[in-house]
């Protein structure tokens, strides 16, 4: 319980009212036993005196056997959570090096890629060689783009197959051909002419040309052949050739004077 705002416990407060009775009882007989002697007022005044004395020494015990009621400490403020720690970073994975010895593996070839295929070679044909006479237009249009070969003649098919072949459609003498292709300049054969080329002469149309070796037609030691077809000029002509160049089947050739013999020209 408190009292005077104090917690006092009930063996105090029956030791103070057992103090406090003493003192006046005691103080109260003395008045009482005095009263012949003294005047009242003042011993009423010695008695609130030993009334004071004796509150103030119960007081007094109080403050030594009760505690005074303690001041309540707050309470610490809660610690902050743990901040978890930043993991530090990963390493840089260590490149494990190759045992010694270890081949380092060669590249992948590069496929190199197949050549074209080579052009078919242009059809070998036998001229059919008729009995009468066959116009140049009609014997240049019928073999244009074919390698023609004249059977019995002993090179491969050249120039002067596709040349042997015209003389024989027109019924030239086959057999007096002889050699190779600068040969035929001055032969002479039944019912033609060899005339040797002059700064302003020209073959006809039909004629044989005849060149002889030359570097600047690329023209080799055995010379070249050609008939005569159009375009026929003092400085140019136009030729139906074979192997012009090297291999090539029959076409129609622009050609200049260089490196021209003459002409085999027919004379019937």
């Amino acid at each position: 319980m408190e009292l005077f705002g104090r917690k006092v416990s009930i063996a105090v407060l029956i030791s103070f009212a057992v103090a406090l009775a003493a003192a006046v009882g005691g103080s109260w007989v003395a008045i009482v036993n005095g009263w012949g002697a003294k005047d009242l007022g003042a011993d009423l005044v010695a008695l609130v005196g030993v009334i004071g004395t004796t509150i103030t020494a119960a007081i007094h015990t109080w403050d030594t056997q009760v505690p005074a009621t303690p001041t309540p400490t707050p309470a610490p403020a809660p610690a902050p959570p743990p901040v978890a720690p930043t993991p530090p970073p990963a390493p840089a994975p260590v490149p494990v090096p190759e045992p010694p010895g270890t081949p380092t593996p060669a590249p992948a070839p590069t496929p190199t890629p197949a050549p074209a295929p080579a052009p078919a070679p242009a059809p070998v044909t036998t001229p059919t060689l008729p009995a009468g006479m066959i116009s140049l237009q009609a014997f240049v249009t019928e073999n244009l783009g074919k390698v023609v070969d004249v059977p019995g003649w002993p090179t491969d098919p050249e120039c002067t197959d596709w040349a042997l072949a015209w003389l024989l459609s027109q019924g030239g003498p086959g057999g007096q051909v002889r050699g190779n292709a600068v040969a035929w300049a001055g032969e002479t054969w039944d019912g033609w002419i060899f005339i040797e080329n002059t700064p302003t002469n020209m073959p006809a149309p039909g004629d044989i040309v005849v060149w002889g070796q030359n570097a600047t037609e690329e023209i080799g030691p055995n010379g070249h052949v050609d008939v005569a077809y159009d375009s026929i000029a003092e400085m140019s002509f136009r030729g139906a050739d074979q192997n012009w160049p090297e291999g090539s089947p029959v076409a129609l050739v622009g050609h200049t004077y260089t490196g021209v013999l003459g002409w085999q020209h027919p004379t019937g």
